[in-house]
């Protein structure tokens, strides 16, 4: 039952936005302000030392994808959405449902990262290729080193990291009686996050073209994720106990999400445009079939 979940709570969003209920904006603001800093605050503070290694993984993983991206095209909203994932809305709430608690924990690990570098760099990459941003001015200041910073610190996702950091002394004390708390955190972003997602596909409009695009791109995004990370496994091997040992089905899970839906709520502020909606829901179609599958054959052979 708790596989279907994430499909059930699609289907509720997707449903709402038909009939005209969009409570997209407020269930975000739930999430990205509230439920999704929770999260990473329990999962920080009860963190052992390989945290620090699984986080570098989640970079170099996020950077070769936004490398490969770039390359494939010099579109910046398209660069974007090939390495930032829907983690934290999507990703978390399957890996809730179909995987355990080790799957989980990678999965928040990722999404802190991921969170960072979409939020604090996102903009300043789509303000440095925006039509007429050459010389000085706000662009500029964006893409600064201290703008960044103050853009990253601005977000959710590593204020809360940082209270996680602080916590870390009363981790175990948290872990026995505030359980509950986090318990809640996590029902609240598997239902949220994926009614969210659901309202998207609901408003974005979908076209063949597009499809065909965006299953060019899952198949690339897809197959070069998994080489990296099984990258990232070999060499971390070789050095000692890799972070990723054991996370084969967490990191297949993870290769096969779509983009985030942040990326239309950046490329709004930042362009004043919103093309990326239809990419991610075009996306989202072709990762939300193959995730289907995928969860239904672990079941299977489970």
């Amino acid at each position: 039952m708790r596989a279907v979940l994430p499909l059930m709570y699609l289907a509720a969003g997707w449903a709402l936005a038909r009939l005209g209920l969009d409570w997209r904006r407020a269930m975000s603001r739930a999430l990205s302000q509230a439920v999704i800093p929770l999260v990473i605050v329990f999962h920080v503070a009860r963190a052992d030392a390989a945290l620090v290694g699984l986080m570098l993984c989640a970079l170099v993983w996020m950077l070769a994808l936004f490398a490969m991206g770039h390359r494939l095209s010099r579109d910046p909203v398209d660069s974007l959405c090939f390495c930032y994932l829907n983690i934290g809305w999507f990703g978390l709430p399957v890996a809730t449902s179909a995987l355990g608690p080790e799957a989980v924990s990678l999965f928040t690990t990722f999404y802190v990262a991921s969170s960072i570098l979409g939020n604090a760099l996102g903009p300043a990459w789509l303000l440095h290729h925006a039509p007429g941003t050459s010389g000085a001015g706000r662009p500029a200041r964006a893409n600064s080193l201290s703008g960044w910073l103050r853009h990253a610190w601005r977000t959710p996702a590593l204020r809360a990291l940082a209270v996680g950091l602080c916590l870390l002394p009363v981790g175990p004390w948290l872990g026995v009686h505030a359980a509950w708390l986090d318990e809640g955190a996590r029902i609240l972003l598997g239902m949220l996050g994926m009614m969210v997602l659901g309202a998207w596909l609901a408003h974005a409009p979908l076209g063949v073209a597009e499809l065909r695009r965006a299953f060019k791109s899952f198949v690339l995004r897809a197959g070069l994720s998994l080489l990296v990370l099984a990258l990232l496994w070999a060499v971390t091997s070789r050095i000692g106990r890799s972070p990723l040992q054991g996370q084969v089905a967490a990191m297949v899970l993870l290769s096969l999400l779509p983009p985030a839906a942040n990326i239309v709520v950046l490329e709004t502020e930042a362009l004043r445009s919103g093309h990326s909606a239809a990419r991610i829901a075009s996306a989202s179609v072709w990762s939300l079939g193959a995730i289907a599958l995928y969860v239904a054959w672990l079941h299977v052979v489970a």
